[in-house]
């Protein structure tokens, strides 16, 4: 049997050995909530960070997305504007050489009226490069100066201006077909180039 002043020196060991143990245990809570805040803190800041280069990332890609659409855009205009140019070249081409047969298969209405025919298809013409406006510009005055000529003598030599009319015509001909190659190049290459800008989007 214990004194009673035993009992309460047991007490007592046991109050502080339990009072020690529970600030133990408190201290260890303390310790691990401060791992498990530290712990989430780094995992938001890193959560925000992430964010953060995703919208940069998304932003800069938007933007250089936004640049290639333009290019685009743009070659698929030039793509257009460059076949509308080769019908127009077709088109005018076929008027020339419709002109030509019709000199050909009927030379007796070889007159002034045929060559003012031809000077409305130049007068006509359809917007091309400069280079070609150029030509046609020269071919234009050779027919003025053919018209001018006509007036002045007042009569034809049908076999002399056939061979300048023809002569002239195979000349377009030739630039025509020249203009067509060059417009077919360059379509070539302004789709190769949207091609590889559409592959950079995707």
């Amino acid at each position: 049997m214990l004194s009673q002043q035993e009992e309460f020196k047991f007490d007592e060991d046991y109050q502080i050995s339990h009072y020690n143990k529970n600030k133990k245990d408190e201290f260890v809570d303390t310790q691990n909530q401060y791992q498990r805040d530290k712990i989430l803190k780094q995992t938001q800041d890193e959560n925000n960070q992430l964010k953060y280069q995703i919208k940069v990332k998304e932003q800069k890609w938007n933007k250089e997305k936004a640049i290639l659409c333009q290019k685009i855009e743009l070659l698929e205009i030039q793509i257009n504007e460059s076949k509308m140019r080769q019908e127009n070249l077709q088109k005018m081409n076929e008027a020339f050489m419709n002109t030509l047969n019709d000199l050909t298969s009927n030379p007796k209405n070889f007159s002034n009226q045929i060559l003012k025919e031809l000077q409305k298809l130049f007068d006509n013409r359809l917007q091309l490069d400069s280079q070609t406006d150029q030509k046609f510009q020269q071919y234009s005055l050779v027919i003025q100066e053919q018209q001018n000529e006509n007036i002045k003598l007042n009569y034809f030599n049908f076999n002399k201006i056939q061979t300048i009319v023809i002569n002239i015509i195979m000349r377009i001909k030739q630039s025509f077909k020249l203009q067509q190659m060059n417009n077919m190049s360059k379509c070539k290459r302004i789709n190769n180039s949207t091609f590889q800008l559409k592959k950079q989007i995707i």
